[in-house]
């Protein structure tokens, strides 16, 4: 390993450590994020995005949303990126510029796809916090019977936000809807479902 190490190019000593100290750095923070479910950086979300208030002749949301860009998380996965091209080039016979300018080239598409699957888990989260206004115009099924022209509620069951849930619900129609009918949402009142027979 030492005759490896000592054979090396100050420049390939330099890429190779940028590259594997940041490896282990963004394995580790990776490792947190997957399996402790931790957001490293602080952002307000794992897709670390940033989004400021930008009030009347205030231009801090902009700031902010730049800044948003700049996580440890991003100039981790930067700098693996340019520690691994620079070094691929550097072993491709490039001189130090080239190989300075293509590593750079390199970090920012990390970035860019870091962000991105961060992005992507941020959708996969669950708030666990239920909109009921998501209902509307969802199609369901009543497990308690729903009494005609709102005059007593009943309860559906009806995927919301991708979960199954069972909410109270009404209808303005003329005869009562029977357990085990299909029903569809029409609007939200209050905290019960307004439904139709479907």
């Amino acid at each position: 390993m030492e005759g490896w190490w000592g054979a090396l190019s100050n420049n390939e000593k330099l890429f190779w450590a940028i590259a594997v100290l940041s490896t282990v750095l963004f394995t580790f923070q990776m490792a947190l994020v997957f399996f402790a479910g931790a957001d490293i950086d602080g952002d307000t979300d794992a897709g670390g995005d940033m989004h400021g208030d930008i009030h009347d002749g205030d231009s801090d949301g902009d700031f902010d949303s730049v800044m948003g860009y700049f996580t440890i998380r991003n100039l981790i996965a930067f700098f693996m990126g340019f520690g691994w091209g620079g070094l691929a080039m550097l072993e491709r016979g490039y001189s130090t510029l080239p190989s300075v300018f293509g590593g750079t080239v390199v970090g920012m598409l990390f970035v860019f796809v870091v962000m991105m699957v961060m992005k992507g888990l941020a959708l996969l989260k669950n708030e666990g916090t239920l909109a009921i206004q998501n209902a509307v115009g969802a199609v369901g099924t009543v497990s308690i019977s729903i009494p005609k022209e709102m005059s007593g509620s009943g309860k559906i069951s009806v995927i919301i936000q991708g979960r199954l849930v069972e909410v109270e619900a009404v209808t303005r129609e003329k005869k009562t809807i029977a357990r085990g009918a299909q029903i569809k949402v029409i609007e939200v009142a209050g905290a019960k479902l307004v439904v139709t027979k479907e």
